[in-house]
C-alpha cells in the first residue's frame, strides 16, 4: 500500500499464501482433528490460523485479491455443506466469524455473508460446539442485520431461538444482540416472539441469565414501537414477572429466593435494553434532562414497579436486612447467576434503577420516590445502610432532594449515627457519604441550613481518618461545597475546625 514493494508483489504473495492458509485451517482446525494433542492445543491452533486468514483479508482490502480469498472460503464452505461435513462447515464459519469481527465497523459486509448465513439455517444435527460457532458468527454479524443482512434477520432469530435449548447462553445472548441492533425490523413479529418466550419461561428449564436475555430481546423489539405503545408493550412483556410476584415469594426458602432473583434479572435486563440496548445506564444529572430513550425506560420501569411494589418490597427488605452485604454491593452490576449474594446485589441494583426512573419518568416519579424512601427508612432502622446509595441517586434530582429526601433526612442521620456508635466499620458509611455529597450538590445552602450540619460534620470528620478513596471522595466533595457556602449557618469556627481536620489527615 505504501508502494515500497514492486508492483504486483503483494498480489502475488496473497495469491500464493491464500490457498495453503485456508487449506491448513480447513484440515488442522477441525474440531475432530486427529492432529492436536489436546483440546487446549487445538483451540490455540485454531485461533492462530483464524488470525492468519483475517490478516490476509485485511492486507488485501480494496484489491482484487480480497473477493478472491473470500471465494476460496466460500468454495470450502459449499463443499463441506454438500458433503454434510459439519466439522468442515464449522471451520468455515469460524473463519468467517473472525473476518466479520475485523469488519465490524465497516458499513456493510461482503455479499458472501448472505450465503454464509443461509448455510447456518440449512445445517443439520449440529453438536453443541458447532452450533455455538454458528451462533457466535451470527452475533458477530449483528450490526449488519440492520442493513446488508436484513433479509436474513428473521431466519437468524428463528434459528437462534430454536437453539436455546441446546446452547442456551450463547443463543440467547445472540438473540438479544440481534434484536438490539435490528429490532425495528422485527416489530411485526413481536407478538409471535412473546408467545415463544413465555412458553420457554413457563417450562422452567431456562437459567435466570438465559431467561433475562430472551426478555431483553423482546424489549429490544418493543422499544421501536410508537411512543404511545411502548409502556404498554413493556408491561405486557413483564406480565410473567408480575404474575410470579403476585403469587407470593417465600424468600425463607431457597426456591423463593431463586424465583425473586429471576424476577429481578428480568426487570434489570429489560430496563437496560429499553434505555441503551444492554449497557449499564449512566446517572446523568444534566440540566438538559433525560434522553427520550432514558425517559421511556424510566416510565416503563416506574409503571411496573409502582404496581408491584407492595409484593416486591417486603421480600427485598427482608433479604437485605437478613445478612451483611458486600462492601461493593451498593454499586455492583447485576449478577445473573443465582446465589444469595447475587440476590442482594440485584436488589440494590434495582433500587438504583428505580431511583433513576423516579428522576426521569414522565409520570409516577414522585410516587415511586416516596416508596424508595420508605423502603430505605425501614432498612436503616434495621441497621442496613446499603440502600442509601439509591437514595443518593434520587437526591441528584433537586426537586426530589428538596421535597422527598430532606423531610426524612433527620431520621436517616439518626439511624446512621446509631450504627456508627454501635461499632460499624467506616466502609458501611459509604452509602450515607454518597447521599450527603449528592444532597450538597443538589441543594447546597439549603442542606447546610436544615439543622443537620453538626451531625454531618461530625460523621465527615470521623471519615477523614480513612485512607480509602471510596470513603474520602464523597467526604471531600461535601466539604468542598461546605467551604464555598455563603450560608450563615456555616460559621467561621465550623470552617476552621473542618479545615484543621482536613490538614491533619492530608498525608494519610
Amino acid at each position: 500500500r505504501d508502494e515500497k514493494l514492486p508492483p504486483g508483489t503483494l498480489a502475488g504473495l496473497l495469491r500464493r499464501l491464500g490457498p495453503p492458509c485456508i487449506g491448513s485451517l480447513a484440515r488442522f482446525g477441525r474440531l475432530d482433528s486427529p492432529h492436536a494433542e489436546d483440546h487446549a492445543s487445538l483451540v490455540q491452533l485454531r485461533d492462530a490460523q483464524q488470525d492468519i486468514v483475517v490478516d490476509l483479508i485485511c492486507i488485501s482490502a480494496g484489491s482484487q485479491e480480497a473477493p478472491w480469498i473470500l471465494s476460496l472460503l466460500q468454495e470450502q464452505l459449499q463443499r463441506c455443506e454438500a458433503a454434510k461435513d459439519w466439522h468442515g462447515l464449522e471451520v468455515a464459519w469460524f473463519a468467517f466469524s473472525g473476518i466479520a469481527e475485523a469488519l465490524a465497523d465497516e458499513p456493510s459486509l461482503p455479499p458472501v455473508y448472505e450465503c454464509v448465513a443461509q448455510s447456518i439455517f440449512r445445517s443439520e444435527a449440529l453438536t453443541e460446539d458447532q452450533a455455538a460457532t454458528a451462533a457466535v458468527l451470527l452475533r458477530t454479524c449483528g450490526p449488519h442485520f440492520e442493513q446488508s443482512l436484513r433479509a436474513q434477520l428473521v431466519s437468524a432469530v428463528q434459528w437462534l431461538v430454536g437453539k436455546v435449548t441446546q446452547i442456551p447462553d450463547v443463543a440467547s445472548e445472540a438473540v438479544q444482540e440481534l434484536c438490539g441492533y435490528a429490532g425495528q425490523h422485527l416489530v411485526p413479529h413481536v407478538v409471535e416472539f412473546l408467545k415463544v418466550v413465555e412458553a420457554a419461561a413457563a417450562s422452567g428449564s431456562l437459567s435466570a441469565s438465559v431467561d433475562a436475555s430472551l426478555h431483553g430481546a423482546l424489549v429490544g423489539i418493543a422499544r421501536h414501537l410508537p411512543a404511545d405503545q411502548v409502556v404498554q408493550a413493556f408491561v405486557q412483556i413483564c406480565q410473567g414477572t408480575t404474575a410470579m410476584l403476585m403469587e407470593g415469594l417465600d424468600v425463607g426458602q431457597d426456591s423463593g429466593r431463586e424465583r425473586l432473583h429471576r424476577c429481578l434479572c428480568r426487570l434489570l435486563r429489560c430496563t437496560l435494553v429499553m434505555e441503551q440496548g444492554g449497557s449499564e445506564p449512566q446517572q446523568s444529572h444534566s440540566s438538559a434532562g433525560p434522553t427520550p430513550a432514558a425517559q421511556a425506560s424510566a416510565t416503563c420501569l416506574a409503571t411496573v414497579l409502582t404496581a408491584q411494589w407492595s409484593t416486591l418490597a417486603p421480600a427485598c427488605q427482608r433479604l437485605l436486612c437478613a445478612a451483611r452485604v458486600a462492601r461493593d454491593a451498593p454499586k455492583g452490576k447485576p449478577i445473573f447467576e443465582y446465589s444469595d449474594a447475587a440476590v442482594q446485589v440485584n436488589i440494590l441494583a434495582l433500587l438504583r434503577y428505580a431511583a433513576k426512573a423516579a428522576n426521569d419518568s414522565a409520570s409516577g416519579g414522585p410516587e415511586l420516590s416516596g416508596k424508595i424512601l420508605h423502603f430505605a427508612g425501614v432498612c436503616c432502622q434495621e441497621g442496613q445502610l446499603a440502600c442509601l446509595y439509591a437514595v443518593s441517586v434520587l437526591a441528584g434530582n433537586p426537586q426530589h432532594a428538596r421535597s422527598n429526601v430532606l423531610p426524612v433526612f433527620s431520621d436517616i442521620c439518626k439511624a446512621t449515627l446509631a450504627q456508627m456508635q454501635a461499632g460499624r466499620s467506616d466502609g458501611d458509611l459509604v452509602p450515607f457519604l454518597e447521599l450527603i455529597s449528592s444532597l450538597a450538590a443538589s441543594l447546597g445552602d439549603e442542606l447546610f441550613q436544615s439543622g443537620h450540619l453538626e451531625v454531618l460534620i461530625r460523621l465527615c470528620t470521623l471519615a477523614l481518618a480513612s485512607t480509602e478513596q471510596d470513603i474520602l471522595k464523597p467526604v471531600l466533595l461535601f466539604l468542598q461545597k461546605l467551604a464555598t457556602s455563603r450560608s450563615p449557618a456555616v460559621l467561621p469556627q465550623i470552617l476552621q475546625d473542618v479545615m484543621q481536620a482536613v490538614v491533619l489527615h492530608f498525608h494519610t
